[in-house]
């Protein structure tokens, strides 16, 4: 059983389910691989910047992609006589 993923960010496959997990506050973020066979929990790598949602995978199996938050901010912008 899975403990806890971070943000939905969780891809099944035919061998086994990879995902990420957070010890908790400015802690990395580990991505994990569940493997059914053998009911083993391997890790793959380790983020120290949030991950969202979105996870997949290339259909050799060879690359995986995520979304990481770089930096969370926002601008506020003036646009005058715009039509």
């Amino acid at each position: 059983m899975l403990q806890a993923v971070v943000n939905r960010a969780f891809l099944p496959t035919a061998t086994g389910i990879y995902f990420f997990t957070s010890g908790g506050r400015n802690r990395p973020y580990t991505l994990q691989f569940l493997e059914f066979k053998t009911d083993r929990i391997e890790t793959i790598a380790q983020t120290s910047k949030p991950v969202q949602s979105g996870l997949t995978i290339s259909p050799d199996g060879k690359i995986l992609l995520y979304s990481q938050v770089d930096q969370n901010g926002s601008e506020i912008m003036l646009a005058e006589n715009f039509r």
